[in-house]
């Protein structure tokens, strides 16, 4: 269920933060949408992205590109 939305309704999250337990099991799950800057979390709300640093997203984005993946919808 996605309960965040920009102004023009976007949520359409192109990347994830998967965490792994000691038994390789998924315990969480971030969803980011870089193009409107919201995030969802699953199960749990374990870390509140309202208050994180203004820098985090674009040191995210920048992370996620330095390993090739894409943030941005790019018509072909």
């Amino acid at each position: 269920v996605i309960t965040m939305f920009s102004q023009s309704g976007c949520f359409f999250p192109r990347n994830a933060i998967v965490f792994y337990d000691e038994n390789d099991r998924i315990f969480e799950i971030i969803e980011i949408c870089f193009e409107c800057g919201n995030v969802e979390s699953y199960p749990s709300k374990f870390f509140n992205w309202k208050k994180a640093c203004e820098l985090i997203y674009p040191e995210l984005e920048k992370f996620f590109q330095s390993k090739g993946l894409q943030t941005q919808y790019k018509e072909k």
